[in-house]
């Protein structure tokens, strides 16, 4: 065995490249690669011992030796690369699609005719505050719940509820010096005006009522940042605007599925929305109802990596025993 030292095998390849044109013209980056290498020793055997070898066998040797010395190593480095890769995409990588919101169409910029929003109707076990006033203060005391509005006072929420109008399963209200009143079906300006049309008859000018729903409650679920039950102080919500106070989609909310529950009039029914698409703005569930329930799936991904600790900890140590037997078996050689 001898050895060649660097200058010397960069010596014998540069001769061995300008003697060869066919290796110039088609390898000349290649070569200009090999040339810039600096390994320390290269081991060639016989070439440079004196048994007959030419200096051109002896730099095409010198040549193989290198393409074969950096092949390895680059095939090493991919194949790491690939490995990594595998196992980031295969653990928690969520494609770039499944997190935009209406990206199928563009989002329309022309206005729009709202055309599937109604509003609420009174449903049984909705609490209602039901506000009445007058110019003649004495006049409205017979129509007032005792411990009510007025000595409350305030508006404090815990209060309201427990001085509001509890609807009963038939859809009725006690209302004082009024008795039982049918407001179940109707919504609250109907309410509103029917309320008015019956104490108009002890008023000699027309009293004002306003009513409102208390317990506008909309609960979201599932994948979502923090899930809860949130009461609304509005009689207008959105299933955009709930995702957001849930704290809006993690990235694992599978976005072009989700789930709405309503209970109306004694039946259930279960819609889905799209996020993904500008059709979501159309459904009849982009406007919620009370007591609606927004559930938001989890991608497969997600639910993939939701295993027990010791199916996790194999993963792991399978991929690592891999990487290991890829890597030794190529810096063996």
């Amino acid at each position: 065995m001898s050895t060649v030292a660097d200058g010397e095998a960069s010596s014998l390849i540069a001769v061995y490249y300008n003697r060869n044109k066919s290796l110039r013209n088609t390898s000349s980056q290649r070569m200009l690669f090999l040339l810039r290498l600096s390994p320390l020793r290269l081991i060639i055997g016989e070439a440079v011992s004196g048994h007959g070898n030419s200096e051109d066998q002896t730099a095409e040797r010198l040549v193989q030796r290198e393409l074969n010395v950096n092949c390895g190593m680059i095939k090493t480095r991919v194949l790491l690369y690939l490995a990594t890769a595998t196992i980031l995409l295969g653990t928690g990588c969520v494609p770039y699609d499944s997190l935009l919101n209406y990206e199928q169409a563009q989002t329309p910029f022309a206005e729009q005719m709202i055309d599937n929003y109604k509003p609420l109707l009174i449903q049984p076990n909705d609490i209602l505050h039901i506000r009445l006033s007058s110019a003649n203060e004495l006049a409205i005391q017979p129509f007032v719940m005792q411990g009510g509005e007025v000595a409350a006072g305030g508006n404090n929420a815990q209060g309201l509820l427990i001085n509001g109008y509890l609807v009963s399963a038939e859809g009725t209200i006690n209302y004082p010096s009024i008795g039982t009143i049918k407001v179940g079906g109707m919504s609250m300006q109907e309410a509103k005006v029917f309320l008015l049309d019956q104490l108009k008859p002890y008023f000699t000018n027309e009293p004002i009522v306003d009513i409102r729903l208390l317990n506008f409650n909309v609960s979201v679920n599932g994948e979502v940042a923090s899930p809860g039950t949130f009461t609304v102080p509005n009689e207008r919500l959105t299933v955009l605007e709930a995702v957001t106070l849930a704290g809006d989609f993690t990235s694992y909310s599978r976005r072009d599925s989700v789930m709405v529950i309503r209970e109306s009039a004694g039946d259930r029914t279960f819609g889905y929305v799209d996020f993904n698409s500008p059709e979501i703005f159309r459904s009849p569930y982009f406007y919620l109802r009370q007591n609606d329930v927004v559930y938001v799936q989890p991608l497969r991904r997600k639910v993939l990596t939701v295993q027990d600790p010791l199916t996790r900890a194999l993963t792991w140590v399978s991929a690592a025993t891999g990487i290991a037997a890829i890597v030794f078996t190529l810096t063996r050689n």
